[in-house]
């Protein structure tokens, strides 16, 4: 399994901010799916989503659940441990967006520009829907802002 590390502001494993699409295709291969919207391109794949720029440059990767593949942050499974794990580990270091209208589904850290998100909330400690997150992101700076 390969492990793809969060490194704030640089990317995801050998996914880089900043990269060109080729450079991308040449880690990832040839997208599933192309998608032109709202002056971004995204390239899908069945783990990743990349987000391109105006300029054709990276500027956000998301990562979701594949048997292929970690992504790890400060020594954690982002999409194996436990929600509360990671919020409570990532928060103690990082601030996240109080202000957030899906807090609680997502947690964003704009001063590190990394986010994840689930679908569900547990309910009580016994619930495991919302559990763990789906998805865990990396931007570049500025990016919060921006789609805010």
């Amino acid at each position: 399994m390969d492990t793809f590390e969060i490194a704030p502001y640089v990317g995801m494993g050998p996914l880089k901010l900043g990269s060109e699409k080729q450079d991308i295709i040449d880690i990832l291969g040839e997208p599933d799916t192309y998608l032109d919207r709202d002056s971004v391109t995204q390239l899908h794949y069945s783990g990743f989503c990349v987000h391109l720029n105006l300029d054709g440059k990276v500027e956000f990767i998301a990562a979701s659940l594949d048997e292929d593949y970690s992504v790890t942050f400060l020594g954690l499974d982002l999409l194996r441990a436990e929600a509360s794990k990671i919020i409570e580990l990532v928060s103690t270091q990082y601030k996240h967006d109080e202000n957030d209208f899906e807090l609680g589904y997502s947690y964003v850290y704009p001063d590190i520009q990394v986010s994840f998100y689930r679908p569900t909330v547990p309910e009580n400690e016994n619930d495991n829907d919302g559990k763990y997150f789906q998805v865990a992101c990396v931007a570049e700076p500025g990016y919060w802002d921006r789609i805010a």
